[in-house]
This record gives C-alpha cells, structure tokens and sequence, in this order.
C-alpha cells in the first residue's frame, strides 16, 4: 500500500498530504485505522468527474429511413434497436416542441417518448443520472430534454431536463478528434459580450446589456478574471456604459481568435437561416460574428454559453443544398456553433428557439451560481450537468416563462466542472 501511494503522481486532485497520511496509519496494523489502511487497494484509471458519476448515454442516428438507437454501456456489447418510424412524424413532433405552452408538456413529452424510445431501452433511463443523448444533425433537432423519464404520473415533472443533469453529445465527421485538455490556468478567465446590436436597426437589447454586467459581476466574485465588452459604439466610438469598452464586432473577433479565455459568454442578438447556415451567427452593429471569420481561432474557449436565440441550431446542408442526410458532412455548410465545435469546444450551451430577456438573465445567474459556487460556499452541485438542471428548474420554478426551460441545450460533458479550477491557489 505505501509503496503503491508513494508511487501515485502529486497532482492538484491528489493532495501530498493525503498520500502521507495514508501511508503512516497503514503503517500502524495494531490499530483500526490502520488495518483499514493497509487493505486498501487503489485502482488506476482515467480521471473521473469530481462527483464521480458515470454518465447514461443513448444514441440516436438517423440510419435512411430508419432511426438507429444504441443504449452504450461498459458492457461487452452495445445493444442498437432499428425503428421504422416514418420521419415525417418526427419533423411535425419537433414542430409542435419548439416553444410550446408550459400546459402542453406532459402529453408532448410522453409522446416523444413512446414514439422514439424502444420500450426495452426504458431501464436506462432510469440507471440514474447524468444523461447523456449522442445525436446526429438529423436527432439533434429533437427536443430531447423534453422528454418523458417514465410513464407514471406524479406531482413532479415528468420531462427528463427537469429531473437529471442531462446533455447532449453531436455525432459529426465535421469536427476533429478530441485533443488532450490543456493544463488549466491558476486563475479563470471570461470574456462577456453584451448586446452589441444597433439601436437605429432595432436590434439593441436591453435585457442582454443587463444580463452582461450581472454575470461579470458574478464572475468576479468568484475570482474570476473578466472582460466584459457591452453595447454598441456610438459615432465617436465610445459604449452606453461608462468604463465598459463597446462590444465591436472586430473587438470581440480579436479577443476570441487569440484566445486564452476559459469562458465566453454572450447575450444579445442571434440569427439562423437554416438553408444559409453560414450566414447567421451573432449579431453585432455592422454585420454578424459567423462561422466564416472562425477559421483563424487557434483554441476556442472551454465553455462558451450563447445565450442568444437559436445558438444551439446546428447546420443540416452543405455548400451544395444537399442534405448532409444524403451528401454526408463533408462538404458540410457549416453554422456558427458548428465551427466552435471544430474549434474544440469542449463544453457549448445555446437555446433552440428566442429566448425572453428576463428569463435570459435568470438562467445565467442560476447557472453560474451553481457551476462556481460564492468563495467559502460548499463544493455542491457544481458541475455543468447539475448547474443546467438548477437552471432549467429556476425558469420553470418562475412560472412566466412557459417552456422556456427546454429551449437552453448542453453540448459536452455533464460530469465536468469549472470549480476546481477557480478554486486553484493564485
């Protein structure tokens, strides 16, 4: 035991003085402590989460005119189920899930549900969270944090986004293999842009101008290094706040295509033409930030929050007009959230439909409260997977936002955090 522990690496999440502790009581086989101590074995492996959970995972590819769906396990085998649902069916389901009325849920929910979860697979879904969904272009479009955990009626909610930490994952050719997460930096740095749209087009948003300054304030009690560009320029160059630099569109491309930023955050203006997918992204005065001018970016953010409508929409053409369904990702018309997950992303939230401003500001106050707890509060609850959940509960909770809750979607790993980082010495 003492030669096994003397021989484990001194990193952060392994503190020396742990390790020394442990080898002196197994040192000492005459007392309880010390017996427990020396038949301890210690089992080497790939990092886990801080909470230590092991994500669900279930699959869903859209495989011709079939959906192929894959309940994957640590098991020797991955069970798959062909269903032979007409597609149709689904395209008017997501339709009729976009944006609907809160009274509405329960039937929709349990809808989706039975018409897209084989009847074997139900058992997964109750292993425990956290959840995650691997999607291709064509299942992305699912609203699965809507659906139904289980067909029972009860007092709480039934949809799975209101129950566990659940994510998703895409399924691309688009994007690079994974590459290794860089050591992180003693200190958290965030850039957050707030409303930079025109005021003379109508495109300013006040809710976003506020929703900026809460989260930098937020952040920086946290210990986190921020920089926070807000509003548009005005003639002579200068923003609506006094001290707070304009967010320009060249400003924000500047500090995002250097990098050295662990968070983005962003609220204001978005835009999606799914037949032009390239052509949206976030909208600044004088034009949109889009996938185009992100092919310098050297390293993209480890979380970016977009919360601006329809910033998790991802693109289903290529540079063609063929569906990527039946011409494939490689010439893949790409969106703006697309490129950030080329880019290297590791985790990205963004909404599926137009968010309202209050309820805006709402979800990114209860999801930064939760994912980097105030100094001094208990390491609870802090990874994305459970800061999403509180959220979503938060906007549901209010009572005033319909299903606003189901519109913000995770891409990325619900299991990790950025707490251990800003909790680092500085």
């Amino acid at each position: 035991m003492a030669t096994l522990l003397r021989a484990l690496p001194r990193q952060d999440d392994l503190p020396a003085r742990l390790v020394k502790t442990l080898d002196e009581l197994g040192r000492d086989r005459d007392s309880d402590l010390g017996r427990v101590a020396s038949s301890l074995r210690v089992r080497l492996g790939p990092e886990r989460a801080p909470s230590g959970a092991i994500a669900t995972r279930i699959s869903f590819v859209r495989a011709g005119d079939r959906i192929r769906v894959a309940a994957i396990t640590e098991t020797a085998t991955v069970a798959e189920r062909d269903l032979g649902v007409d597609f149709a069916l689904v395209d008017e389901l997501v339709a009729r899930m976009t944006d609907p009325l809160a009274a509405r849920l329960d039937d929709l929910s349990d809808l989706l549900r039975r018409l897209l979860l084989p009847a074997d697979f139900d058992a997964r879904l109750r292993e425990g969270p956290p959840l995650v969904f691997e999607v291709d272009r064509a299942m992305a479009r699912v609203q699965w944090e809507m659906m139904a955990g289980d067909d029972a009626a009860g007092p709480g909610p039934r949809a799975l986004g209101l129950r566990v930490p659940l994510a998703r994952q895409l399924r691309t050719a688009y994007s690079p293999p994974p590459a290794p997460m860089a050591r992180a930096p003693s200190r958290l740095r965030a850039l957050v842009v707030g409303d930079p749209g025109d005021p003379a087009t109508g495109q300013s948003l006040p809710g976003a101008r506020r929703e900026a300054q809460r989260v930098a304030d937020l952040l920086r009690a946290r210990g986190v290094d921020v920089v926070v560009l807000v509003g548009a320029p005005d003639a002579a160059g200068a923003g609506p706040l006094p001290g707070i630099a304009p967010a320009t569109r060249i400003d924000v491309l500047h500090h995002v295509l250097t990098g050295g930023f662990d968070i983005l955050h962003y609220c204001g203006h978005g835009d999606f033409d799914p037949a032009e997918p390239d052509r949206a992204g976030w909208v600044f005065k004088g034009g949109l930030l889009s996938s185009r001018e992100l092919e310098g970016m050297a390293l993209a953010p480890r979380l970016i929050v977009a919360n601006a409508c329809l910033s998790a929409v991802t693109s289903e053409v290529t540079r063609s007009g063929a569906a990527v369904a039946v011409r494939g990702e490689t010439d893949l018309l790409p969106g703006l959230a697309d490129e950030f997950f080329r880019r290297g992303v590791r985790d990205y939230v963004g909404t599926a439909w137009e968010v309202n401003d209050e309820g805006a500001i709402l979800f990114a106050e209860t999801f930064y409260d939760s994912v980097l707890p105030a100094p001094g509060a208990p390491p609870a609850d802090v990874s994305y997977g459970q800061a999403m959940l509180k959220a979503r509960q938060a906007l549901a909770a209010a009572g005033a936002y319909e299903s606003l809750w189901a519109a913000y979607q995770h891409y990325g790993d619900p299991t990790a955090s950025l707490a251990a980082e800003s909790a680092r010495p500085r």
